[in-house]
């Protein structure tokens, strides 16, 4: 218990005597009974609910969380996403594009041209 002797505990006794006084003496040492009891009580119950809440619990090795593999586990929900759309299909407005280019190409033949004036801010 605590690396105490029984010459140590004589001497903790005889200093507790001295400074509390005979009469007080056996209250204190209900007392510091009584809450020590109530201490371990505490921390049995702790340790029972968590025991319990541990035990819900699936268990988990450690060698599952290597670096190596979650770097693997992140690459591979990144090759689970669909692609991204580029180009033509990623215009909010493809069919106004499509209008635009067909009519320039219509009125001259060319294709599509630049505009003759700057735009307006």
């Amino acid at each position: 218990m605590f690396g105490i002797g029984l010459p140590e505990l004589i001497v903790i006794l005889a200093v507790a005597l001295i400074v509390v006084g005979p009469e007080r003496l056996p209250g204190l040492a209900k007392s510091i009974a009584k809450q020590v009891f109530e201490l371990k009580k505490a921390a049995a119950g702790l340790k029972e609910s968590l025991t319990e809440e541990l035990d819900d619990l699936p268990s988990i090795r450690p060698d599952e969380f290597t670096p190596e593999k979650l770097a693997a586990k992140a690459l591979a929900d990144l090759d689970d996403r669909p692609p991204t759309v580029t180009g033509e299909a990623a215009d909010p407005h493809p069919s106004t594009v499509k209008e635009q280019d067909s009519a320039a190409t219509q009125d001259n033949g060319s294709g599509p041209t630049a505009p003759s004036s700057p735009p307006q801010p």
